[in-house]
Parts: C-alpha cells; structure tokens; sequence
C-alpha cells in the first residue's frame, strides 16, 4: 500500500482559500461601487480661457505688474510711484463671477461651468496734447505734450497771446471723453478724466473792446459807443457848440487819439476806453486905441473875449480935452458906444476888431 503525499494536499488547500478570499472581495467591492461618488467627480476641473484687452485694445499677454515713477502734480519737483496698468473689470462666459487681486496680480473666478474670461485693464499714463489757437504753453508754444494720471486732475497754464482772448462760446474741447475748463483770471486749464491718448483744443479769439466818447459844449454824430477789434482804430463825428472852438480831448487807459477837422479818432486799441472832447468859447481879440487920453488903470487892450459877448473899457482923458462927446468907431460891423463917464462897450463881437476912440478939445 502506497503512502499518501501530504505536502500536496496541503498547497491545494491553501491556493483554495486564497480564491475564495479574492472572490469575496471583488463581490464586496462591486456592491458598494454604487454607494459613493467617483474620486473623478469629486475633483472635477473646469476650463479658464483668458482675453486680455489694454485700454480696450486686445493684447496677447497680461500687462505686467511694473510701477512708474511720475512728477506729483501738488508738489513742483516731486515724485511718487504708481503702477503701469490699472485693473478695469472683467466680463466671463455662462455668468462666471470673479474678484481681482491686485497683491497677486491674477482674476480669481468663482467657476460652475467652463468659460471665457475678459480681462480689462487701463494705462495709467496717458499722452495729453494741448493745442491753443491764439494762445501760448508753458513751452512759449501753441502746441505741447504732457502726461496725464488716470483718475487724476492736470493744471495747465494756458496764456492768450496779447490782443487775444478765450473765446467762452466755442470753449475747450477734448477727445476720447476728457473733460477741460478754462479760468480765465487764472488762467488755468483743468483736464480731468483722461482714460486714453487725449488732444485738448483751447480756442482764443481777438478781443474786441468798446469805446465811448462824451463832449463837453459839442454834439456827437451818431453812436456814442463803439465796439472795435485789437489793435483797430474807431472815429468819431463831434460838432461844437455855437461860439464854441475846440479845447482839447482824454482817454482812458492811455489810449492815444487825435481831432481833427470835427473828427475824434482813437488809434491802436487795446483796451475799453472812454474818450472826452472838450470845447471852449471862442476868443476874439478887439483893440481899442485911445485918441487925447488913455485907458484907465486895470483895463488893457487888446482885450480877450468869446464871441458874441460885449467888449468893455474905461478912458481917461488927457490934460486939455473931454470926455463929453467923445466918439467910437470900429472897422467892419462892429459896433461901438460911448456910455458916458468914459464907458466904452464893444457890442457882440463876432470877429477881431479895431476900435478908436477920439476925445475932444476943451474950448477955452
């Protein structure tokens, strides 16, 4: 009788038991897959697709994250720093949302769904021109460059050229939605909200001034008041009054002016002014020569007078004649009286006269 092989039967056995182990476990594991969620699902990533745009411009790349130094615009000579580029928004696809962090420099969307992401971003520095029409820069020019902060106001001294000045009804115009205005006392130009590349037109226009005249013993022909361009000359027609003759003429502000032949005419403006024109009375000379005597202390001859007014003198006689019956003659039309007591009276004298008067013997 053979003896029966005992290491076999032991290595049958045991290779049994490891299949059946193996089976139940694949069983356990197959009737829980659908108990719990895949690893996959937990872990899902969605898809982030990036545009990137610079003051509305699409670009490449994401701007760098780079500081400029720029002069304070507050304090003449200082400086501060501030970043190349300035975050604007972000539009995303399938109504993704997201917040910017501007410490890291990356758009942190809250995803639900795969997306496209438009990232917006603004220059901080944008190139200003300055154009004035009849006007003068800080460069003595009519046109220069500067650079404008975004979000920031830039003061420009803005003078008009002599002669000129800002012209209140066109004012200041600017490109892509700046703002500007003008102080005329200060002369100050103001820009504000320069978000691109922006050119800002001041316009001047030739001041035009009034010039009023009055006149004194004299009528004025036609306007009063006149209106005239830089540098222009205006006229006026000015008639005296009766008996009148021309004195003399002022103008404000050192306006410069000549009359002539009834004609005010004011040169050169540069300035309001007003003007006067005065008049005199007209002087007449009239001569009176003493015939036998002489005029009395305080009288002298020729004497001064206005026209249409009465010349007046007082003789005496000389030793031997009288004043009684003394007699006045005068050349041309002029009329002349003795009024008694020596009285002489030149009556309405409208040119210069010469008058004698003659005084007669005393009988013996």
């Amino acid at each position: 009788m053979k003896k029966k092989n005992k290491k076999g039967l032991i290595i049958t056995l045991v290779t049994l038991i490891i299949i059946c182990l193996a089976c139940g476990t694949l069983g356990y594991l197959e009737s829980t897959k659908s108990d719990k969620p895949k690893k996959d699902d937990e872990d899902k990533k969605y898809k982030v697709t990036y545009m990137y745009y610079i003051d509305n411009e699409k670009v490449e790349e994401i701007p760098e994250k780079e500081e400029l130094s720029v002069t304070n615009p507050d304090f003449e000579g200082a400086e501060e720093n501030t970043l190349a580029y300035v975050f604007e928004r972000a539009t995303c696809t399938n109504n993704v949302e997201g917040t910017w962090d501007e410490e890291k420099w990356e758009f942190n969307p809250e995803l639900t769904n795969n997306t496209t992401c438009r990232l917006y971003f603004l220059k901080s520095l944008h190139k200003l021109t300055i154009k004035a029409s009849n006007g003068e820069l800080p460069n003595k020019e009519n046109e220069q460059e500067f650079e404008a902060l975004i979000n920031d106001e830039t003061t420009i001294i803005v003078k008009p050229i002599e002669g000129y000045k800002y012209d209140s009804e066109i004012k200041v115009s600017c490109t892509n939605g700046a703002k500007a205005e003008y102080d005329e006392t200060t002369q100050d130009l103001k820009i504000t909200d320069v978000t691109k590349d922006t050119t800002c037109t001041i316009p001047f226009k030739i001041s035009d001034y009034t010039v009023e005249v009055e006149a004194n013993f004299g009528t004025i022909t036609g306007e009063r008041s006149k209106s005239v361009n830089h540098g222009g000359n205006v006229e006026f027609e000015i008639k005296e009054a009766e008996n009148y003759i021309y004195d003399t003429y002022s103008c404000t502000n050192d306006q410069k002016a000549t009359f002539v032949n009834g004609k005010l005419t004011v040169r050169e403006i540069t300035n309001n002014t007003k003007c006067t024109v005065s008049f005199k009375p007209k002087k007449l000379s009239v001569t009176l020569n003493v015939e036998n005597g002489k005029l009395e202390t305080g009288y002298s001859s020729p004497l001064e007078i206005s026209e249409g007014q009465t010349a007046t003198f007082i003789v005496k006689s000389n030793e031997g004649y009288s004043l009684t019956g003394m007699t006045v003659e005068c050349d041309g039309n002029t009329v002349g009286t003795h009024e008694g007591n020596g009285l002489i009276k030149i009556y309405d004298v409208k040119t210069n006269a010469i008058c004698k008067a003659t005084l007669k013997k005393v009988a013996n």
